[in-house]
């Protein structure tokens, strides 16, 4: 993602796709794996508990905020589908 990214922080790419559109109310952050390092996007977002439940609502609308589509419904289904490759 990173590499992708190339200049940009995965930060500020999260705030422009999600968290602006989801007018979330307070700021978010990722522990890094080190100072100045990378943000953890395996895990640890750091974000309020109001702002978590806009995620899920947007989840529960199938990626559909405000009848908008901020991530597709594929990904929301395919980022909730239980791996059973083990």
């Amino acid at each position: 993602l990173e590499r992708a990214l190339r200049n940009r922080s995965v930060t500020s790419y999260l705030e422009e796709k999600i968290w602006k559109p989801l007018e979330m109310e307070f700021d978010v952050s990722w522990s890094l794996d080190k100072e100045n390092g990378l943000e953890k996007t395996f895990c640890c977002l750091n974000a309020r508990a109001r702002d978590y439940a806009k995620i899920g609502r947007l989840y529960l609308n199938k990626g559909k905020w405000n009848g908008k589509q901020i991530v597709s419904e594929n990904w929301v289904a395919q980022s909730t589908k239980i791996d059973e490759a083990n």
